[in-house]
């Protein structure tokens, strides 16, 4: 673009989802410049947009699965009373899974004291237009709300949640076509004066999704599907919700995607006097906040030199490669309302190669649109996996620019030795 301002780097990282910032984290940390992009005015994408305030698959059996630099920053978030980790009993099987609640507005602030401690450079409110790639580097063109401008790096991460760059790129992309396993979508909200002490002991001893009440709810149909999860924010008297249902959205198009919002947000208003009437804790609470972007749970992701496969999961297959841990069931919130899910007894693993595009180069993908298919994507596409993704990616990058060498010549034996080192639990 004749006139803009162009920036150089080692790294451009596109997308400042948990993955994203994660990817610049360890990138910066390996002494690399790194440029970050993303669409907010703030780090943490969907983990902050969405208000959602908790990372489903935390850990198994009371033991955190975080490692490496994504664990320092969990920990820290721990240590300052802003995250607290609540185990749920398994639906299926022995043991339990982990959910780390965790404030917001907390989560937002440290997030972005790391990318910065780290030396990375940070463009809010910027979206890629364009992208292109050489032998030797990649461009993208990046619009903001004032200004067009340059960025020019040896080598791209794609955290967008839904491969955009990589198809800019010319990459071969996949999204979910058969309406069976395209994933409903959902607004979260936030409730306050919420009594936790009241909730949180109508809450103990649940499994995951077990509720005598919410069936009946949902046969009465005053929940619009057969879910209800509860978060209380740590430090506060608020909780944030997630209970709105939307099915056979097409997730790319702005059209059905503003609609799905307008709807959703009026399911919210109706679902209080719900909450006060049936849910002990909930007597007296309000409807405060609504997220500002939409919840989707399906995504387009990179064609990889390997497909993570729902089979692969329930058999926790090895991988020489692995690269990041995971705990989250087979989760699908399918079309009808009702949810397949699908245990594992102990954590299953991410192969770099998942990370890789099939026609490999400057490019890698991270967070939500690894090479996976349906089954597999609704188990790995929770915060704490693309945490794990994103500092794999990262350290793929300073492996890459120091050997000079593109993403797919990265040795993945390597790279998990790295991490494994780092204290990451694969």
């Amino acid at each position: 673009m004749a006139g803009t301002k162009l920036y150089e780097t080692d790294v451009i990282v596109v997308g400042g989802g948990i993955a994203g910032c994660m990817a610049a984290l360890t990138a910066g940390k390996n002494n690399k410049k790194v440029i970050l992009i993303d669409r907010y005015a703030y780090p943490g994408g969907t983990g902050s947009a969405s208000i959602m305030g908790q990372m489903t698959g935390s850990g198994m059996d009371g033991k955190l699965m975080f490692g490496g630099y994504t664990g320092d920053f969990i920990n820290e978030l721990i240590q300052n009373g802003d995250a607290k980790d609540f185990p749920f009993r398994k639906t299926t099987m022995e043991g339990t899974i982990g959910i780390l609640r965790y404030n917001v507005e907390s989560f937002k602030s440290l997030l972005e004291d790391w990318l910065l401690a780290a030396g990375v450079k940070i463009f809010y409110n910027s979206v890629v237009t364009a992208a292109v790639e050489n032998e030797t580097s990649c461009t993208v063109n990046v619009k903001g709300f004032y200004d067009e401008y340059e960025v020019r790096g040896r080598l791209i991460i794609d955290a967008t949640g839904n491969a955009s760059v990589a198809s800019m790129l010319g990459h071969e992309t996949l999204a979910t076509t058969l309406t069976e396993k395209k994933q409903a979508v959902a607004v979260i909200f936030k409730v306050g004066n919420v009594d936790k002490d009241k909730y949180l002991a109508f809450e103990d001893g649940r499994t995951a999704g077990e509720m005598k009440e919410l069936d009946e709810l949902y046969e009465k149909k005053l929940l619009p599907a057969r879910f209800l999860s509860v978060g209380i924010s740590p430090n506060t008297n608020e909780a944030y919700i997630n209970a709105t249902f939307m099915s056979n959205v097409d997730y790319e198009s702005t059209e059905e995607t503003s609609k799905a919002l307008i709807e959703l947000r009026r399911q919210a208003k109706k679902l209080i006097p719900v909450f006060r009437k049936y849910i002990p804790g909930l007597e007296n609470c309000f409807l405060s906040e609504t997220a500002p972007s939409l919840g989707v749970r399906s995504a387009r992701r990179i064609a990889g030199k390997y497909v993570l496969k729902g089979m692969d999961i329930a058999e926790m297959k090895f991988f020489e490669d692995e690269i990041a841990p995971s705990t989250w069931p087979v989760d699908i919130h399918d079309y009808s309302g009702e949810m397949q899910w699908v245990e594992t007894p102990k954590p299953y693993m991410v192969p770099y190669r998942a990370l890789v595009p099939a026609k490999g180069g400057r490019l890698i993908a991270a967070g939500k649109c690894i090479s996976a298919d349906d089954d597999a994507f609704a188990a790995i596409r929770i915060m704490p996996t693309a945490a794990g993704v994103g500092e794999a990616a990262g350290q793929a990058a300073a492996i890459a620019l120091e050997q000079n060498i593109a993403f797919d010549e990265v040795n993945g034996k390597e790279l998990h030795d790295i991490l494994k080192n780092r204290g990451v639990q694969i």
